[in-house]
């Protein structure tokens, strides 16, 4: 234990009483031969006081700290303890330590160089082998071929792999989460999917491949394209825990667990997976964008503001994403009905994203607030909609608060909308 009070002595971690808990107590249970206790549970019982209804479902303590405890070792060991004899490790995906000596003739420990980055012209380069993947799977599929017509000089520019060596997974990450808009076009969705497996092949020690393998799979379920919904989210649940587990400072993962918990309903997990992912990406607008939709449609849509306002900032400039009509969402839910018509008219002049659903909010925000005119024409222009998207299910699937729901839905009503017209 001698090693264990040099670490926790040091300033890693000299101000991180927690996480010299947490090194103590796998450390110990491993030395003691009770490597079966070093588990989730009893380490959130034992170091995070946590009670005996502790689920690492909904509570991702454990995962988040072990992440933490993890770089903080690896930062005492580029540093003061570069030389030191033994080594404690905690590896990915578990909790037990990995304990090792070094040899006398062990080299020196070098400086790490930074990860490849891909440029535009690397990018270019793999773009075929891309497109031949995706290829080979719009054979199988038929018509994924459709989803690849995207435009991929957004994407020229310096990508940074931070969570895998693979540059072709970290893309191929990217490219997925791009492929899947807009989801409304299920060849896009079943595209981004074989995207995704394709990251899991190349490498499947990140969790990028499994993170949006979960993200589709809740697109695909949330906007009416599966025909095993039930099926898929939980499939979807197992993905992002899988991504999360793999690395659990991974902010991706945590997303793509709030969405898939949404679709099964746990509300309450879906929040804390949310504000999880935006813990550990506090400066993405992604995160704090998913952060407050989340608490928009379960019921906390004043919470959602500070959030949405937030991400809205931070994307400044670039119109293509639906932050906006996630504050509208709230704003309306929050009984803000002229603000949400302001806010989504706001996105459409721009030139935002406006599905059928978010016409379907501007006609229900417009009746509410008393413009029966301008609520009539936007009805009008959800009942002509003739995509195949179905604005009754993607929006009973979003809402999960009755009253919430029943809000929407009489306002639609009011506005001429009939359940069946939508």
């Amino acid at each position: 234990m001698e090693q264990v009070d040099r670490i926790v002595g040091s300033p890693q971690f000299s101000n991180s009483p927690k996480l010299s808990d947490f090194l103590k107590f796998v450390v110990t249970e491993h030395l003691q031969g009770r490597k079966d206790r070093i588990k989730a549970v009893t380490i959130a019982h034992s170091v995070y006081q946590r009670g005996e209804d502790f689920e690492p479902l909904s509570d991702p303590i454990v995962r988040v700290e072990a992440g933490r405890l993890r770089t903080r070792l690896s930062e005492f060991y580029s540093d003061i303890g570069a030389t030191d004899p033994i080594v404690i490790e905690i590896p990915k995906g578990a909790y037990v330590p990995l304990i090792t000596r070094r040899s006398e003739h062990d080299p020196e420990p070098e400086a790490h160089a930074p990860p490849e980055t891909i440029g535009p012209q690397k990018f270019h380069k793999l773009r075929s082998w891309q497109i031949a993947a995706i290829g080979s799977a719009a054979a199988i599929v038929g018509f994924l071929i459709a989803a690849l017509l995207f435009d991929f000089r957004a994407q020229e520019r310096e990508m940074h792999p931070r969570f895998t060596e693979s540059t072709e997974a970290y893309a191929l990450f990217w490219e997925a989460r791009t492929v899947g808009r807009p989801p409304t076009i299920e060849a896009r969705v079943l595209a981004a999917m074989e995207l995704a497996r394709a990251a899991q092949a190349l490498d499947p020690s990140f969790g990028g491949g499994y993170a949006a393998e979960s993200f589709q799979l809740w697109q695909y379920v949330q906007f009416g394209h599966s025909k095993a919904p039930d099926a898929d989210a939980r499939r979807a649940v197992e993905l992002a825990q899988q991504a999360i587990e793999i690395d659990p400072e991974f902010g991706w993962g945590y997303q793509s667990l709030s969405r898939a918990m949404h679709l099964l309903g746990d509300l309450e997990g879906a929040v804390i997976a949310a504000q999880q992912a935006v813990e550990l990406s506090p400066n993405s607008a992604e995160q704090l964008g998913n952060l407050g939709l989340t608490l928009a449609v379960t019921g906390r849509s004043a919470d959602a503001m500070a959030p949405l306002k937030e991400a809205i900032q931070l994307a400044k400039g670039n119109v293509r994403r639906p932050y906006l009509n996630y504050l509208a969402i709230a704003q309306f839910h929050n009984r803000e009905f002229a603000e949400s018509a302001a806010t989504i008219e706001r996105n459409r002049d721009i030139g935002g994203p406006m599905g059928p659903h978010m016409y379907a909010y501007l006609a229900a925000a417009h009746e509410m607030a008393g413009n029966e005119g301008h609520a009539r024409a936007f009805a009008e222009m959800v009942r002509k909609n003739k995509s195949g998207f179905s604005t009754g299910h993607f929006l009973e699937g979003l809402i999960k608060i009755p009253d919430d729901r029943e809000l929407l839905f009489s306002a639609l009503e009011k506005s001429g909308l009939a359940p069946e017209d939508l």
